[in-house]
């Protein structure tokens, strides 16, 4: 096993497999410690799908243990088998061999693939729903949010973002909340109203308050919100909302600084 990593390290291929098979030759009692090498050269080799191969014959002999986890989420990570990624994540964080913020990392990713890949709102929705409550964290909720906007599925998404603001104030999420067309506005807007007096200086709540009024043609508030949003964080985005605002007002010379502002951020 020794001299099959070695030459693994030389680049010396078929040498590292003469020793790996003079090791079921000598000792069959060695072929698991055989085939976890013949995985990690696999892995190292960026050879992933020949690395689940092996792994799973290791899992026949001798069943599963932590270290061939370990090399089983790596195999599955670069074979792209996305919720086997997070199923053997969630295993590894069971056994605590996985530290908690690198695991969410994991499956953050997986789901982010998942996502990408999906063929349609149906499939998103019963990806949402079976996953757990333990892991809906700002970011992963975020990430559904998202693609929910982008499969046009508001009230869903306003259903999520309230859920998961209601447990962690997450700035992503309120930003998101902006961007909802959702089938009841006007609740919309009071729920957004509801949290300011617990955040009354975030400048993504104002801003997403200021675009959902927007929305409504509240022109008064909307251009109240957006105000108290940009003297807290002058940003490029409010700056355009509010030029927007002055526009479809009729009140082009007030769009003209901000126009002239954006482009100055932008440049």
């Amino acid at each position: 096993l020794l001299a099959a990593r070695a030459a693994q390290h030389l680049r010396e291929v078929g040498k590292a497999q003469y020793w790996l098979e003079q090791v079921d030759r000598d000792d069959r009692r060695m072929t698991p410690a055989r085939l976890m090498v013949e995985a990690e050269i696999h892995l190292e080799s960026r050879c992933f799908t020949e690395a689940a191969e092996t792994l799973q014959r290791l899992q026949e002999i001798s069943g599963r243990h932590i270290a061939a986890l370990r090399l089983e989420l790596r195999a599955n990570e670069g074979c792209g088998n996305w919720s086997e990624v997070i199923r053997l994540t969630r295993l590894l964080e069971k056994r605590a061999a996985l530290a908690p913020e690198i695991g969410e990392q994991i499956k953050l990713r997986a789901y982010r693939e998942l996502i990408r890949q999906r063929s349609d709102l149906g499939q998103l929705l019963k990806m949402l729903r079976r996953l757990p409550e333990a892991e809906g964290s700002g970011r992963l909720a975020s990430l559904f949010a998202e693609a929910l906007l982008a499969d046009g599925a508001h009230d869903e998404a306003q259903s999520l973002i309230e859920g998961r603001l209601a447990v962690e104030w997450e700035s992503a999420l309120v930003r998101l909340y902006g961007q909802l067309s959702p089938s009841d506005p006007t609740a919309c807007i009071a729920r957004a109203e509801s949290w300011l007096p617990e955040h009354p200086d975030d400048a993504e709540l104002l801003r997403s308050l200021g675009r959902l009024c927007l929305q409504q043609r509240l022109w008064g508030k909307a251009q109240s919100y957006l105000e108290a949003s940009l003297a807290l964080a002058d940003r490029r985005e409010v700056r355009l909302d509010l030029a927007r605002l002055f526009e479809q007002t009729e009140r082009a010379p007030l769009a003209l600084p901000h126009y002239r502002a954006a482009a100055e951020q932008a440049s």
